[in-house]
């Protein structure tokens, strides 16, 4: 789907940019390799941490929000001052499965650019693990790939929980 999207003559993202005027895009080159990777990547999860952010909200009782109405707060601040700090957990939740799910990213990488496509500038951790190990025989090096991502997951989770850590009273 995304390959008519990027598609330079009649592809929907150089259709919007002609609509507002502006000039059209090649998007598969060199230079915009890893946005033509990230901009479905992205697209495809938006809506699973839209639908865990809601359920996280959804649980927070009206009767807050209205205490906080007649007390006089409204808007941008009832979001700051009650919405995130009552769903602290729904997003670091949310962060450390987005952090940790970059590390995984496989599928549409190899599907929009195989093998790193061009000059290995799409390579990402998946991919050229997949690359080191089934194209290029190294077995031993892709299972150092393997520990260094379960490595950086988990430091990198660590660290998420650890500067999001709930305060004790």
């Amino acid at each position: 789907m995304f390959f008519l999207f990027y598609d330079y003559n009649m592809g929907l993202f150089n259709q919007i940019l002609m609509k507002f005027g502006a000039e059209k895009h090649l998007w598969m080159n060199e230079s915009s390799a890893l946005y033509m990777i990230a901009i479905p990547t992205i697209w495809q999860y938006v809506g699973f941490y839209f639908v865990i952010v809601l359920t996280g909200i959804s649980t927070i009782p009206e009767d807050i929000y209205e205490s906080a109405y007649l007390d006089g707060i409204t808007g941008f601040k009832k979001t700051i001052y009650i919405t995130l700090p009552l769903i602290k957990g729904v997003l670091k939740s949310s962060l450390i499965l987005v952090i940790t799910g970059t590390l995984k990213i496989f599928d549409l990488a190899w599907t929009i650019a195989p093998k790193g496509i061009p000059n290995g500038k799409t390579y990402l951790l998946g991919t050229y693990q997949y690359h080191i190990v089934y194209d290029a025989y190294r077995v031993g090096d892709g299972c150092a790939i393997a520990v260094l991502i379960v490595v950086i997951g988990l430091g990198i989770s660590l660290l998420v929980n650890k500067f999001l850590k709930e305060e004790e009273l």
